[in-house]
Order: structure tokens, then sequence, then C-alpha cells
């Protein structure tokens, strides 16, 4: 799914299982560093805006102008498992 977004574009609902980054920005010693605990998984609901060979784009709020909130880029080498929940749906006619 790469479409060009258009006023007829459908996006699927999508459920993606992820492993988020993380940083440390002050000074640690690196034992500390190396034995932090692992990451836990992250659950991601929401429309799938986009998808190229290295990420999804996904966003959870889309408004009647065309406009979107709360969406991510989650890099394809993070996730865990990706799944569609619902076929796509025009979300800009009533």
């Amino acid at each position: 799914m790469s479409a060009a977004f258009d006023s007829n574009t459908h996006f699927p609902l999508v459920h993606v299982v992820w492993v988020d980054h993380w940083s440390e920005d002050s000074w640690i010693d690196i034992e500390d560093l190396v034995n932090k605990p692992a990451l836990t998984d992250i659950h991601t609901v929401g429309w799938l805006l986009k998808e190229d060979s290295d990420r999804y784009l996904i966003t959870s709020t889309i408004g009647d102008d065309k406009t979107c909130c709360c969406s991510i880029c989650i890099l394809k080498g993070n996730v865990k498992k990706f799944e569609v929940l619902a076929n796509g749906q025009d979300h800009f006619t009533h």
C-alpha cells in the first residue's frame, strides 16, 4: 500500500506489536547502562496511512477535513506482529 492520497483513499485499521527505541541523555556508568532491563512490547492500533519498504505510518485519529492527529512512524525492523483488523473504509464521506 503506497498509493497517493486522494479523497477516495481507504485506510485499513491495523494492530502492530513492536519494540520501541530508547536513549540515555545523561552521564551513566556503562555497567548500569548495559544492565538496563529489556524493553517491553508496544501495541499500536490505528489506520495505516502509508507503508514503504522501511516503515509503517499510522494515525489514530482522522478528521472529516482530511486531517489527522496522534500519528506514529514505526520502523519495520522493530515490528514483531502486524495484522489488519478491518479493510479500508472511506473516512471522508458520510
